[in-house]
Parts: structure tokens; C-alpha cells; sequence
């Protein structure tokens, strides 16, 4: 046992030492990687919303779109579907340069977590004389706005029939776009075919509605008669 000590002293003493593992990295998704290259930093202004479709970026890419766009959150004004192509295809572009190949509407049923339907910026090209139609690149105004999902998948309070199941979705124009790893995510409502809410977001669009018609005949009668939006906002209570 002393031989065997004395022989093996040595060789631990000549052993190089361990190397500390590094810890696991995870790697940045395509919209990360681009996004820290438009910005320079992390955690900047411009890093922090660079995934994000904000009003700016829709304004840059498609100025009368956006024109058409603002009028319709002010006062309902229904867009045309050229308009709602153009708004589309730049959504489309700016998601596809930062790594998107799929979209997803986002909505919350009533059932206390939210849901997605997911789909990719491709569709059969009908125009084309081929009886197996090729595929190509797109995503329309038709797929940004309506989308139609099962509605006997989520609780709905009694609201659906057997023979009514379909239900849909539509894009919350006052909620921008985002992307995430491979997919640029449409926050948007889910109502069943006759309108009725089948999600948590719609009867809040609905009440704000409420709140801003009312608001204006209350402050008419005060006196004020250019009033065009009365705006609601979450939180304010709490900082007075």
C-alpha cells in the first residue's frame, strides 16, 4: 500500500487541473439576433420594442394604410380590402425578415388561459392551370382580420348550438403584432358567428366603446363639443 501511494502522489500531482463547465447558452432566436444588430445593446428602447409592429413601423412601410388604419380605431370607418392587403403584406415582410415562417391569432377564451390558431404565410396558387396546385408565400388581408377556428372547443356560457360551432377570430387593431421565435402572433377576438363573445377581450373592447359614447354626451352637456374619443386606462386609481 506504501508502494501504491508513493506511485500515485506523483501522478495526481502532474494531473492538470479541472476546467470549470461553462454554463448552457441559449442560443438567440433570428428576431433577437436582428434586433441586437439594429439597436447595438440589449435592453434599450429601441431593442426593447424592435419585435414589436408598433404604429411607426406600419406608418414607414405603408403610409395610406395606415391613414385608412387610424380612421377605423377613431370611428369605425370600414377598410377596404386593398387597404387591409397592404397592411398584411407589410406585417408579412417585417415578420418574415425577422425569422417568422408561421402567425398565430392570440385570443383568451373563456376558460382562464389563452389560446392560439396557428397557420404559415402559404397558401395553394389557384391561378395557377395545374390540377395539384403549387404552393406560394402569402398571408392577405382576408387571413390578417378573419380567421375560424372550432368554437365547441372552449366554454361559451350556453351561447353555441350544436348546429353553430363555427367561431372567429379577428384582429384587435389597437393591439400590435409581435414576433417570437418563428412566429408573429396577432392579438385579436373570438366571437361566435351571430357576434356574441366567446373570449375576455371582446367584452372589454365593448365597454370602452360604451364608455367613450357615453363620455362624450356627458361632457356635450357640460359644454364640451369637440370631443371625439374618451379614452379608459387600468391602474390610474392607484396613484391618487
Amino acid at each position: 500500500s506504501h508502494l501504491a501511494r508513493s506511485i500515485a502522489m506523483p501522478l495526481f500531482k502532474n494531473a492538470a487541473p479541472s476546467k470549470p463547465v461553462p454554463a448552457p447558452v441559449t442560443p438567440r432566436s433570428n428576431a433577437e439576433e436582428l434586433a441586437l444588430k439594429e439597436t447595438g445593446m440589449a435592453l434599450t428602447p429601441g431593442f426593447l420594442g424592435a419585435n414589436l409592429f408598433s404604429d411607426d413601423k406600419l406608418r414607414q412601410a405603408a403610409p395610406a394604410a395606415f391613414s385608412a388604419l387610424e380612421q377605423a380605431r377613431m370611428n369605425g370607418t370600414p377598410l377596404k380590402r386593398d387597404v387591409k392587403d397592404q397592411i398584411a403584406k407589410a406585417m408579412m415582410d417585417w415578420a418574415v425578415k425577422r425569422g417568422a415562417v408561421n402567425f398565430a391569432h392570440w385570443f383568451a377564451p373563456m376558460r382562464g388561459n389563452n389560446a392560439q390558431k396557428h397557420d404559415g404565410f402559404m397558401d395553394l396558387d389557384f391561378s395557377s392551370p395545374a390540377a395539384v396546385k403549387p404552393m406560394k408565400k402569402d398571408f392577405d388581408g382576408g387571413k390578417l382580420f378573419m380567421a375560424e377556428t372550432d368554437g365547441s372547443s372552449f366554454p361559451n356560457g350556453g351561447l353555441r348550438q350544436t348546429h353553430t360551432a363555427a367561431a372567429f377570430n379577428s384582429w384587435d387593431m389597437k393591439s400590435p403584432p409581435f414576433v417570437r421565435g418563428e412566429t408573429m402572433y396577432i392579438p385579436c377576438c373570438f366571437v361566435a358567428w351571430t357576434g356574441m363573445a366567446l373570449d375576455e377581450k371582446t367584452p372589454l373592447l365593448r365597454s370602452m366603446v360604451a364608455i367613450s359614447n357615453e363620455g362624450k354626451r356627458m361632457l356635450g352637456h357640460l359644454g364640451e363639443k369637440n370631443i371625439s374619443e374618451v379614452r379608459t386606462f387600468v391602474g390610474w386609481e392607484q396613484e391618487f
